[in-house]
């Protein structure tokens, strides 16, 4: 089974995007509900739990935050350099060069997620969402069309204005999520990183 074909639960954003990052990057499925339970991803006690996830009543404290994969990415998948992950938040970009930090990941080979609240292109309540990029494309001066793909919503695709989802990433302390290669996960404008 792809991810494409998962019914996803609710809170499970993250794991729609590090299973399809894995599908794209080794060729393999792994089951997306190992990946859950494993970075400990948590519903809301209203939410339907197909999974048996954790219930967690702070709203907050649902889903999966970057900090969670970074702490539990070697527990769930090992220390397989081909398949790290980087959390990049934009509040860490010099000179808010995001977007060329973006585009010098896709072009590095990296699969690389978006972090922000989703209300702010959607409308409704405000909640944290992670989509994954396959495109940034600069149209005019400081200003770029970025093509993301929701794969928590089956591969809904839609492009998107720099202008727009900058306030949406930073309104949630967001950023970019990058699934691949560790050595090239050393890009230019964000802060040093180790593993």
């Amino acid at each position: 089974m792809t991810t494409d074909e998962h019914c996803w639960p609710p809170q499970c954003c993250a794991i729609a995007f590090i299973s399809k990052a894995r599908e794209l990057l080794l060729h393999d499925r792994f089951d997306p509900k190992v990946i859950a339970h494993g970075l400990d991803v948590r519903v809301g006690p209203g939410d339907n739990n197909p999974w048996k996830l954790n219930v967690e009543n702070n709203a907050h404290l649902q889903g999966a935050r970057p900090s969670d994969l970074q702490n539990k990415w070697g527990e769930v998948f090992g220390s397989a350099p081909l398949f790290s992950f980087r959390h990049i938040p934009f509040s860490t970009v010099s000179f808010g060069l995001y977007w060329e930090v973006g585009a010098e990941a896709l072009a590095s080979g990296l699969v690389v997620g978006l972090g922000f609240d989703y209300s702010c292109i959607s409308g409704g309540n405000s909640a944290s969402h992670v989509c994954r990029v396959e495109a940034i494309t600069q149209t005019k001066g400081d200003s770029y069309d970025v093509s993301i793909v929701d794969d928590f919503q089956n591969g809904l695709r839609r492009i998107e204005r720099s202008e727009t989802l900058e306030p949406a990433v930073r309104s949630v302390e967001g950023g970019f999520w990058l699934v691949g290669d560790r050595a090239k996960m050393h890009l230019p404008y964000a802060l040093p990183w180790t593993a």
